[in-house]
């Protein structure tokens, strides 16, 4: 069993720490980014928790051994776009063997998320009289009943506040059957025997364009990307990628690649060395030109001038 309870203040830490899954994080709004991030390994299931200060836009790639479902954990939490289906508080998301994915809130929100082996999933496949718990590809939307939904976040919520308050309870292992079998009867109650919502003709189209988009990136993780080289080497055009990233990223791609660039320049500020580094060569070399305007821009978006952060990483040393 493993445990890991943690407070970041910067996307790429919850990306440290998000393992064995990929994740990249782009908030999309102004303001101090905070990510509160629980995470709960038990013998057959895994449970996680996100509570975020800002909306934001967040690649995902899940392990290939693995099946996973999401849903927001309580009423106070914002909708979640998840490649273009809506999550609202009474729906959850079951992700199909596609491993890539796109999520986007709107603004200070939560997620959780649930995930057991293909192995165990088979197994309980097994029980249940022809009813299929596997998602297929894409992922499906599903809308349990009320008391169902509020069960499975009910137990969730249970499982993750041992977790953080009283983590040595866990070390029963009866305790720690009895959370499992729980939140394992809870999820059958709710991915059996309702309605589904899956992705439109238009959004499989739109998929497998993000997902070569999402490849050209993984690929130059390392450099800034503009709109004419993306849709080269993507195979569209400019219209089309604008129509799948107004679908899935919510915003146009040109938006998109500022806000990547902007924080590509921040997580640099942050990790650079200030007595070899300055702010114009950070911004240099992420592509800004107009260094007024840059430092314009990042402070409205970070609520602090590039070079304050430049000099919190002097200051740390």
């Amino acid at each position: 069993m493993r445990i890991v309870v943690e407070e970041f203040a910067e996307p790429g830490e919850v990306t440290a720490a998000v393992d064995p899954s990929r994740l990249e994080i782009i908030p999309t709004g102004p303001g101090q980014f905070s990510d509160k991030f629980v995470s709960l390994d038990l013998p057959r299931l895994t449970l996680r928790s996100f509570r975020e200060s800002l909306p934001r836009l967040a690649h995902v790639t899940r392990p290939p051994d693995r099946a996973y479902i999401g849903f927001l954990p309580d009423e106070a939490c914002g909708a979640v776009v998840v490649d273009g289906l809506d999550v609202d508080v009474g729906a959850i998301v079951q992700f199909g063997s596609t491993r890539d994915s796109i999520h986007r809130s709107f603004a200070r929100t939560g997620w959780a998320n649930l995930s057991v082996s293909h192995s165990d999933l088979d197994a309980l496949n097994s029980g249940l009289d022809g009813n299929d718990l596997a998602a297929g590809a894409a992922p499906r939307l599903l809308l349990p009943s009320k008391a169902r939904m509020h069960t499975l976040r009910s137990l969730h919520a249970r499982a993750i506040a041992l977790a953080t308050d009283s983590p040595d309870f866990l070390a029963e292992p009866e305790l720690v059957r009895s959370v499992e079998d729980s939140v394992v009867e809870a999820l059958i109650d709710c991915l059996t025997g309702l309605e589904q919502r899956r992705q439109s003709p238009a959004q499989l189209r739109h998929t497998k364009v993000l997902a070569r988009f999402r490849e050209f990136l993984e690929a130059n993780m390392d450099r800034p990307l503009y709109l004419p080289e993306v849709c080269a080497a993507v195979g569209v055009s400019h219209r089309a990628l604008s129509y799948c990233c107004h679908d899935f990223l919510g915003m146009p791609p040109k938006r998109y690649f500022f806000l990547r660039r902007m924080h590509m320049a921040r997580r640099a500020l942050v990790e650079e060395e200030p007595r070899s580094a300055t702010v114009t060569e950070v911004a240099t070399r992420h592509g800004f030109w107009e260094f007024g305007r840059f430092a314009v821009q990042y402070k409205t978006l970070f609520g602090e001038l590039p070079s304050a952060t430049l000099r919190r990483r002097g200051a740390k040393e």
